[in-house]
């Protein structure tokens, strides 16, 4: 099954721009609080998702398939979470145990 998660998302937030009448503004501005209870469910979710890919830093050396599962798992995190440091080598950190 395939769903447009961002469509969805805006389509269930609806408006939040500016229109100059008060009547849509206020809707707006409901709609903002919207906005930010998505964005705040949506980082829960990437925290747990991120977390199970985390769970394949310890794998069992000498197994074939637990160090291809670690290596994925690997470059996955580093593409999503290496720019939240600043100076951070993840290499190291991946590759220490």
């Amino acid at each position: 099954m395939e769903i447009d998660l961002l469509s969805y998302l805006l389509n269930e937030i609806g408006m939040t721009n500016w229109y100059g009448d008060e009547l849509f503004d206020e809707v707006s501005l409901k709609n903002m609080d919207k906005l930010e209870n998505y964005l705040t469910k949506l980082e829960e979710v990437r925290e747990i998702l991120l977390n199970r890919l985390i769970e394949h830093k310890n794998y069992r050396k000498n197994n074939a398939s637990a160090k291809a599962l670690h290596d994925k798992a690997g470059k996955i995190l580093c593409k999503h979470r290496i720019q939240e440091y600043v100076g951070f080598n993840f290499y190291e950190y991946w590759e220490s145990i």
